[in-house]
Formats: structure tokens, C-alpha cells, sequence
């Protein structure tokens, strides 16, 4: 995944870049009846500011690309997403079959279940990206040479 970025404060290592809103799709600035085509009209101009670490030479103003690596970006988000979710599904099913063999109510036991293990696996996410020192910067800054 690449982002357009342009650097607006270099001190040392450290960088801060402006990130301009991405549109959902080409035709946003063509649709009136785009929700998000219309967000980002009146968000026009609006970015995220990014601080990062570089060693490459940089001066404000100039266009650099935010490069996250594709294979980064599938396991940060199957570790946000998936584990959570599994650990849920799991739980809820395994609670659903406990309810069932020891004659408990199945809505609660499998809801309560399905919470915690859910909550596990969001704290399991949480420390297995954390202890991932790829996710402390996941971008890499690339710098744009103009084009003559």
C-alpha cells in the first residue's frame, strides 16, 4: 500500500509528513450521490499529519511516498481483526456446547464465553503486534525524484 505524503518539519531522523484523505474510488469527485465523494468535498484540503524516522535527506514541501509492504498490512490486520473475532466465535461455540451437555442456559453461557475469549484474543493481538518491531513504523519513506 503507497500514500502520497508531503513533508512538512525535518529534525534530525525525525519527520513529520501531511497526509492528504484518500478518496473511496475515481468517480468520487464525479458522484453527487457518493457518501463518501461528498465527505471528502467537505473535508477537501484536510490531512492527518504523520510523524516518522528517516535518514533520508528531506526538505519541507517536498512529496515523498508512505510505503507500507502488503504482507505487513494483511498480518496487522489479521491480528486486529481476526483474533478477536475467532477467539469470539470459538468461545461462543464452545459455550453453546457446554450449555447443551450440562443443561444451562445456552444464550448466556455462550455469550459470556464468547466475550471472554474474544477479549483474549484481542489482548493476545495486541501483544503479539506490539512485541512486532515491524509495527512500530510500518511505513518506510520513499523519496519522489521529479520526472524530467
Amino acid at each position: 500500500m503507497k500514500q502520497l505524503a508531503h513533508v512538512l518539519e525535518v529534525k534530525g531522523e525525525d519527520i513529520s509528513v501531511l497526509v492528504r484523505r484518500a478518496s473511496g474510488c475515481n468517480s468520487c469527485a464525479k458522484n453527487d450521490s457518493c457518501g463518501t465523494g461528498q465527505v471528502n468535498q467537505m473535508l477537501e484540503g484536510q490531512g492527518e499529519v504523520v510523524r516518522l524516522k528517516s535518514n533520508l535527506k528531506l526538505k519541507p514541501g517536498e512529496p515523498v511516498m508512505l510505503v507500507i509492504p502488503d504482507n505487513l498490512y494483511r498480518n496487522l490486520a489479521l491480528k486486529a481483526y481476526a483474533l478477536p473475532l475467532g477467539g469470539f466465535l470459538l468461545g461462543a461455540l464452545a459455550g453453546t456446547s457446554l450449555a447443551l451437555r450440562w443443561s444451562w442456559p445456552v444464550d448466556v453461557l455462550a455469550f459470556v464465553l464468547g466475550v471472554g475469549t474474544g477479549w483474549l484474543g484481542l489482548l493476545l493481538g495486541r501483544w503479539w503486534t506490539e512485541s512486532d518491531p515491524r509495527s512500530r513504523q510500518p511505513f518506510h519513506v520513499e523519496k519522489i525524484h521529479p520526472e524530467f
